[in-house]
């Protein structure tokens, strides 16, 4: 794992986290499956919202970010190392109470099992 895959962006405030906002809600636009679900007349699926996020616009499944996949694994990654190489459980807790992705069990279980620390 790289440095630079796990630190942060700075906001204004400098606070350090994974992804911004914006970088979430840009990535959900850019993603076919979920660029069709920010149109003004689309049928949102059971749980799926959107939500103003800092004043941006976010897609979320029951009150927890859409993550799209090309952010999927440095979310992950941010997590794992800021969280001293948790075992899958708490990671897997931790970044679900906030986010969401389909397929997270799988993505944090491979980043775990394959982590070399």
């Amino acid at each position: 794992m790289s440095t630079e895959s796990v630190f942060a962006n700075h906001s204004e405030e400098d606070d350090i986290y994974p992804l911004t906002v914006r970088e979430i809600a840009d990535a959900q636009k850019a993603e076919v499956k979920l660029k069709s679900l920010l149109l003004k007349d689309a049928v949102l699926p059971k749980g799926v919202t959107l939500q103003k996020v800092e004043d941006i616009l976010c897609l979320c499944d029951n009150n927890r970010m859409i993550i799209p996949k090309p952010l999927q694994k440095r979310a992950t990654q941010w997590y794992h190392h800021y969280l001293q190489l948790p075992g899958h459980t708490r990671l897997e807790e931790t970044i679900n109470a906030t986010m969401y992705w389909k397929g997270m069990r799988t993505t944090i279980r491979t980043l775990v099992r394959t982590c070399k620390r």
